[in-house]
């Protein structure tokens, strides 16, 4: 197959099935692993004269696109439209293929954002541009102003005056009529005067409002450092395999896990509205310096993808696009472009030689390779054309990887691999397998002005070894949301009791599929389903009865009672609805309380009063995590 810029996957797939006879697929269909596969499909598609010569995109830089995104900008200024005038010079800066046109693209962002009071990210565009040193000397005393000005308004005044002593040095090389200048200088001098008179202290910076993880709920699991103390893990058979259960009573809303990711990767089309290092929101981007494919909400997370991830998978990303790959291929891409080969070659090693059944006996990490690698792949209950196609897939990627320098030499691949190759193969063949089955979506809370019902946005995909070890369930006991960093946190939301499972829900909740539950089919409309105050099972009676004894304990109930502490959650149902958008945490606490009086009184599930209070706590806990507020 020649050189070629555009690979579209699912054709790339179909001619090798066309290409394919009896006896390559017979003979694919006897290999035992996963670098057994990725070899005999490099010496396959050699053979057959298929082997994909991808030729690097172009970096995307464009000189007289960033002049004409930063004259639009300069326009917007002018106009006083100084957020519209931000995302020109962010568009501009994005495809600036030269140090002094970034310089001048940031430079400007900076005032933009000075005048939007952004004072912070003005002097964070102000250091990125003293950083690549390339702005024209004769216009520096500008952004030396800028900076002065900008601590000034957040009250920092030792490194307001440092700034203005800058500026009155950079004045120095300005090139302005004699009379501006001097004004200039006095007026700068007006201000080292007043500042030096006052009392020379920084003030305390503004408190950091970024959204924080909750606290584990009952401390933290000494084995699973992410997990509350109030859960075990263990291994209860082949068909459930590892699983989580109380250790302790749960309480609704109580934090059971805070994990980071071992492997996460942003959507391609979040790109340039997210960072694609830590999928953050992006107020204002830093670009790669090679290519215009993505963008970093700081310095901080562009130099650590540049140092990692990014670093081979540059020139790559555009041809990954362009072939339609899902998330669960970005996933397994990640986990080799963020780890080298010794890293990974460990994590195999030591995940192969496990024992599953031992969990919770020694500590778990979430960033252990071998925790990941040892996470379920169904790989024994595949068909030989699901392990081909992704076969096919992880030799795909190995391709970009080796063409990235990843193996020490840009080089395209052969019909035979060497063996860090083929390790690195075979990793990303498992690593498919895994990412369908273990991989979760990351996503934020989007909502505009006026809008009362907040919608959740996917932006992304991550694997969480801790948090893959829940089991599903249609009627799942927790919730999950994002904080920065694609850090997920997991809460209660029922009340659970020790020896309960803890389980997720993966899909299709129960809700919309109440026929389908048996407590339901010999329940007629006019029975009522209260819980028994001595041993909690379901007592079912008629709305005439007064009271009933338990089949099981004997006890009896009371109706009166019951109902009369049913229609009190109402009231306050409605009064935590109002609460619900404006004060989340509030609502909270009242939804939580209204919770545990239903689940005293009523036997649960199916309740729907108790699904629709659950459903609303769901919704404020989403609020706690990423949530973007557009107009």
């Amino acid at each position: 197959m020649g050189t070629i810029k555009q690979f579209l996957f699912p054709l790339f797939q179909e001619q090798v099935h066309n290409a394919l006879n009896e006896v390559d697929e017979t003979e694919f269909g006897k290999l035992q692993n996963n670098e057994q596969r990725i070899r005999y499909v490099a010496k396959l598609l050699a053979n057959k004269d298929l082997l994909p010569r991808l030729q690097p995109a172009g970096s995307g830089k464009k000189s007289d696109f960033a002049l004409e995104r930063r004259n639009e900008g300069n326009k917007l200024f002018q106009k006083g439209d100084f957020d519209k005038a931000q995302q020109m010079y962010s568009a501009s800066l994005l495809v600036a293929d030269d140090p002094e046109s970034m310089c001048l693209a940031l430079a400007n962002r900076s005032a933009a954002l000075y005048n939007m009071k952004q004072y912070r990210l003005a002097l964070n565009d102000i250091k990125e541009l003293y950083a690549i040193g390339a702005y024209p000397k004769h216009l520096l005393y500008k952004v030396s102003e800028r900076r002065a000005r900008c601590f000034l308004a957040m009250d920092q005044r030792l490194s307001a005056r440092d700034a203005f002593r800058q500026t009155m040095q950079a004045l120095d090389d300005a090139k302005m009529e004699a009379d501006r200048k001097t004004k200039m200088r006095t007026d700068v001098q007006i201000m080292l005067v007043m500042l030096e008179k006052g009392l020379l202290k920084d003030a305390p910076l503004p408190p950091d409002t970024s959204v924080k993880p909750p606290a584990l709920s009952g401390g933290v699991n000494p084995n699973f450092p992410c997990a509350s103390d109030s859960l075990r893990f263990e291994w209860a058979g082949a068909a459930e395999g590892r699983m989580a259960r109380c250790r302790s009573a749960i309480r609704t809303g109580d934090t059971v896990l805070v994990e980071s990711p071992v492997v996460a990767a942003l959507l391609h089309e979040r790109r340039h509205t997210h960072c694609w290092h830590c999928m953050e929101r992006l107020g204002t981007s830093l670009p790669c310096p090679t290519c215009a494919e993505v963008a970093f909400c700081t310095a901080k997370c562009r130099d650590a993808a540049l140092g990692t991830h990014h670093r081979w998978e540059c020139a790559f990303l555009p041809i990954l696009r362009e072939s339609k790959a899902s998330v669960t291929c970005l996933l397994a891409l990640r986990l080799a472009s963020n780890n080298n080969v010794d890293k990974i070659r460990a994590g195999l090693s030591e995940a192969e030689g496990r024992d599953v059944r031992l969990i919770g006996e020694e500590k778990y990490h979430s960033h252990d390779l071998s925790n990941f690698f040892s996470l379920v792949s169904h790989s024994e209950r595949r068909s030989p054309r699901d392990l081909l196609q992704r076969s096919l897939m992880a030799h795909f990627l190995l391709g970009g990887l080796s063409q990235g320098g990843y193996f020490g030499g840009k080089t395209f691949l052969g019909a035979e691999l060497s063996g860090d190759q083929a390790l690195i193969g075979g990793a990303l063949l498992q690593a498919l397998q895994i990412a369908q089955f273990n991989s979760h979506e990351v996503s934020e809370l989007v909502s505009r002005d006026n809008d009362s019902d907040p919608k959740s946005l996917f932006i992304g995909g991550a694997v969480y070894t801790t948090l893959a070890l829940l089991n599903h369930s249609c009627n799942p006991s927790v919730m999950r949301y994002h904080a920065p960093g694609g850090v997920v946190v997991v809460r209660a939301v029922r009340p659970l009791q020790p020896g309960d499972d803890v389980s997720e829900n993966y899909g299709p909740l129960w809700t919309p599929c109440v026929g389908e539950w048996p407590l339901f089919e010999d329940i007629s409309d006019n029975a009522i389903r209260l819980r028994c105050g001595g041993c909690g099972a379901a007592v079912i009676f008629g709305e005439e009865q007064i009271a009933a004894t338990c089949l099981v304990c004997g006890h009896k109930t009371s109706v009166l009672a019951s109902l009369a502490g049913v229609a009190d959650t109402e009231r306050k149902m409605e009064l935590a609805k109002m609460r619900a958008m404006d004060k989340p945490e509030e609502a909270l606490d009242m939804f939580i309380q209204i919770l545990e009086a239903l689940n005293k009184f009523l036997a649960t599930p199916p309740c729907k009063d108790f699904v629709l209070c659950q459903q609303a706590v769901r919704k404020c806990l989403l609020q706690m995590g990423n949530w973007f507020k557009g107009r």
